[in-house]
């Protein structure tokens, strides 16, 4: 990996805006996932990125080592947006200081960052999940995809 670890906590994380659309189409997930794919190049990393709308795969991309392997984090990830609409590397954070909040979910789960939730108005509606490199970047990778697809004419709120 050629680019550094960023540095995240609780506070930051939970300041970060939501990606909240009037609408989410297939052309927006194809969108997003090449503005991901455009990051993961330039940024020279091994990395899978799904966007899903609903439980539906939309996009996926694969960079270097990642496959089939990542499938398992990639979707553990998604789940964990899913059941608590919000950042799996936030959920992972607030698990640290409330343990219970994470405890006793299945293998099915992975609690590791990389996972965003993306909503139309107040409902979720879509995840950019990815995975396969450390978590804070992965976190990092979808946060910023999401950035620039929200500058593509598109308005990001908090």
């Amino acid at each position: 990996m050629t680019h550094p670890l960023p540095y995240y906590n609780l506070a930051l994380l939970e300041a970060e805006p939501r990606a909240r659309f009037d609408s989410f189409t297939r052309d927006d997930a194809a969108a997003l996932g090449i503005a991901a794919a455009q990051i993961i190049r330039e940024w020279g990393l091994s990395l899978m990125a799904d966007v899903h709308i609903g439980d539906e795969l939309a996009f996926r991309v694969q960079y270097g080592q990642t496959g089939e392997g990542s499938l398992h984090w990639v979707s553990g990830k998604r789940r964990v947006v899913r059941k608590f609409s919000e950042s799996s590397l936030l959920v992972r954070f607030r698990g640290i200081d409330t343990p219970h909040l994470v405890e006793g979910l299945g293998d099915e789960y992975a609690v590791w960052g990389g996972g965003v939730p993306i909503f139309v108005g107040d409902e979720l509606a879509a995840t950019l999940t990815t995975s396969g490199e450390e978590d804070v970047v992965d976190h990092e990778v979808a946060v910023t995809a999401l950035a620039r697809f929200a500058a593509q004419d598109r308005a990001l709120s908090a």
